[in-house]
């Protein structure tokens, strides 16, 4: 599990450069950017979470056979850091839901 430097995370080629991580698979809506990447160094799959507007990405491992089920709903692979992550980017709409 690496925490990046502060930037946000526009695209998947502003990853590659960190740990050497190629892109599989990446995704981006109002309030998230999420990518799947491989760790070439050592053969792994990572899950990337960043806010689109503001905090820090975050990057944690996922097993081989929880990559895409991880990438396409990273909230119960992710450890307590990516869920505030997660939480603090959605927790407007789950309040307007609410309402």
């Amino acid at each position: 599990m690496n925490l990046l430097p502060g930037e946000i995370v526009p695209s998947p080629d502003a990853l590659e450069d960190y740990d050497g991580l190629e892109n599989i698979r990446f995704r981006k809506d109002g309030r998230l950017a999420i990518g799947l990447f491989y760790r070439k160094e050592d053969n792994k799959p990572v899950v990337t979470i960043s806010p689109n507007k503001k905090a820090e990405p975050f990057v944690f491992d996922v097993e081989p056979e929880e990559a895409n089920a991880a990438f396409e709903e990273p909230w119960p692979y992710a450890p307590a850091t990516g869920k505030i992550i997660l939480e603090a980017a959605l927790a407007p709409s789950l309040v307007l839901q609410g309402a």
